[in-house]
């Protein structure tokens, strides 16, 4: 890691109306799963992920310093070491890198307790295990180590880890979970709709989903197809599924398609819910007898709000 300038956080962005919108909502939402916390129905659950090198060490530390009449001497040791070949400074390693990912609430780390001391875990342990916390070395000692968490090792631990601690520590109550928006935080699941794919993917999406016509807007705007640009204006209109299959202009564009499905997405948030959201309403059904999917529920924090996690101290703490 180095010290620089956060690529894409302007100004502009951090006092987007779009981003004091969002930070609002999360306000209001945490609001009330602290007053829940309060009557005793549920417990927020902070959780996030972070790395550690496996040979940490000071790269300055005080050194003697030679007397004058001593320099010289030195110096000419200093050249036999360089004449062998070698550097006549140390290079330390860091070593191998572990990927850590732990949840607390407002009592400490959300893992069971033997004896006063929190559990053991073994990082190879697949199955369930009354412990949020979770580590396993990371695939490369360099870069990002987000790059060592996919959607599928986020829902494994969630769902053998996070729960089970849960449930053993706090009975009967719901679990809300508060994290941030990291790419596999949010995967959607693999029977959800998605924007993306071919114009005949997306336009499957549409028929299954029962939309009939797709709505043209093309007057003064200029769409690519095959290669090619098309600058005539249309009159804005409506294609059925009839004329979905010709080629466009007479059939619709690329662009026609996608804007189409995001729209019906937009109206109909139930039908692009996230893995880690459609594991809660199973997780939810179960803790209700099948009553309530939303029992357990998810809140994420405002992008560059790192402040609002209490686990990113514990993170700090531990290294």
């Amino acid at each position: 890691m180095k010290w620089g300038r956060v690529k894409g956080v302007t100004a502009k962005s951090i006092n987007d109306p779009d981003r004091r919108r969002v930070i609002n909502e999360f306000i209001i939402k945490l609001n009330e799963a602290l007053e829940e916390e309060k009557r005793g129905e549920s417990v927020p659950v902070y959780t996030d992920e972070s790395f550690i090198d496996t040979a940490h060490a000071a790269k300055f530390s005080w050194q003697q310093v030679p007397d004058k009449g001593d320099e010289k001497e030195e110096k000419n040791e200093l050249s036999k070491v360089e004449d062998l070949g070698a550097p006549n400074t140390i290079k330390v390693s860091a070593g191998g890198r572990l990927i850590l990912v732990h949840a607390m609430t407002k009592d400490g780390l959300l893992s069971v307790k033997v004896d006063g001391k929190y559990i053991d875990v073994d990082f190879m342990h697949q199955g369930e295990l009354p412990s949020a916390m979770m580590i396993w070395p990371a695939g490369t000692a360099k870069g990002d180590y987000h790059k060592n968490m996919n959607s599928e090792v986020f829902l494994k631990y969630v769902e053998n880890r996070v729960f089970p601690a849960f449930r053993e520590l706090y009975k009967g109550k719901r679990l809300v979970l508060v994290l941030d928006n990291a790419s596999y935080h949010r995967a959607l699941a693999d029977d959800s709709m998605k924007a993306t794919g071919s114009k005949q993917e997306m336009l499957a999406q549409l028929k299954r989903a029962g939309v009939q016509t797709i709505t043209t807007h093309r007057v003064g705007k200029t769409f690519a197809q095959d290669g090619r640009r098309h600058s005539r204006d249309y009159k804005r209109g409506s294609l059925d599924q009839s004329q979905w299959e010709a080629k466009a202009p007479q059939g619709p564009f690329v662009q026609e398609v996608k804007e189409a499905l995001k729209a019906y997405i937009a109206e109909n948030p139930e039908v692009a819910k996230s893995a880690v959201e459609k594991l809660f309403e199973r997780e939810s059904l179960k803790d209700s007898n099948g009553f309530n999917k939303n029992f357990h529920r998810i809140i994420y924090t405002p992008p560059y709000l790192p402040q609002v996690q209490p686990i990113e101290k514990v993170g700090c703490f531990v290294k």
